[in-house]
């Protein structure tokens, strides 16, 4: 959307906002690992009827991705311009690229949250909602673009940087919309910071969303089938089910055989 707003005020804004794109899809992708092992976690547990459990699990997913978000926050306030320069950036967009870099980096904290929360609802079972806060929050941006990047009456034009505050200002919308959701009691979105059964951990999260593996969350595990009072039971389980047409197969190959084998053919060979 920034990028979109900010082509009247040439290539070099264009170019400055389009390569910051880079670093927070980076920033993205670490979010994954909470994102996935949560949605994971509140997912199996609201469907097995643990709301409050799927709620800690919740909590603890969006505290573990505002404290990740966090690291950005320190990026973006003290090293914008070192990591705009990693990208092997023109010089003279370095300037104006660390400074978008670096208010969007400020505020991705609430970006990660919203991003977490969208993967929870969405994962037990809403989707109509996010897509209505999504909505709002991209509505939000694209119409407060323009009046801080240009100005308008009483509002000063602010660049590329009124691009990158109008950026933030929609995540807050973002995440509000969300934990509105959640103080309302929203099935698909339970928050708690306690709950009885065993602990969620966010070790636990960490797990599922960096395993490579389909195993479950050890809390959620099915538990172990009792072992087989018997050898001959084991067997008779693991046994196929016999078909209903075996006896009359049997019993088929019993009259040919009792009209082709030896004893038949030695009666046909007797003189009367």
């Amino acid at each position: 959307m920034d990028a979109l707003w900010v082509r009247g005020l040439g290539v070099e804004a264009t170019a400055a906002v389009t390569t910051s794109i880079f670093v927070m899809w980076a920033i993205y992708a670490l979010n994954d690992i909470f994102a996935i092992g949560v949605t994971a976690y509140t997912s199996q547990l609201l469907g097995a009827g643990e709301r409050r459990r799927a709620g800690v699990a919740a909590y603890k997913g969006l505290r573990a991705s505002a404290l990740l978000g966090l690291i950005g926050t320190v990026l973006g306030v003290f090293f914008a311009r070192q990591v705009y320069g990693l990208m092997g950036s023109d010089p003279h967009l370095l300037a104006t690229g660390s400074a978008y870099l670096a208010i969007v980096l400020g505020g991705v904290p609430l970006a990660m949250m919203a991003l977490t929360c969208e993967s929870i609802m969405r994962a037990s079972g809403d989707t109509r909602t996010p897509l209505i806060i999504d909505l709002c929050a991209v509505g939000f941006n694209a119409a407060l673009d323009p009046l801080l990047i240009y100005g308008w009456g009483p509002i000063h034009g602010m660049g590329v940087a009124g691009a990158a505050w109008a950026t933030v200002a929609a995540w807050a919308m973002w995440i509000g919309g969300y934990l509105v959701v959640a103080a309302r009691g929203h099935r698909a979105l339970p928050l708690a910071r306690r709950a009885d059964g065993p602990p969620v951990r966010i070790a636990g999260m960490v797990r599922v969303g960096t395993s490579r593996s389909r195993a479950r969350p050890r809390a959620l595990a099915p538990p172990r089938s009792p072992p087989s009072a018997s050898p001959t039971a084991s067997r008779r389980s693991s046994s196929p089910p016999r078909s209903p047409s075996a006896p009359r197969a049997r019993r088929w190959w019993a009259r040919i055989s009792a009209r082709t084998g030896p004893t038949a053919r030695s009666r046909s060979s007797k003189p009367d």
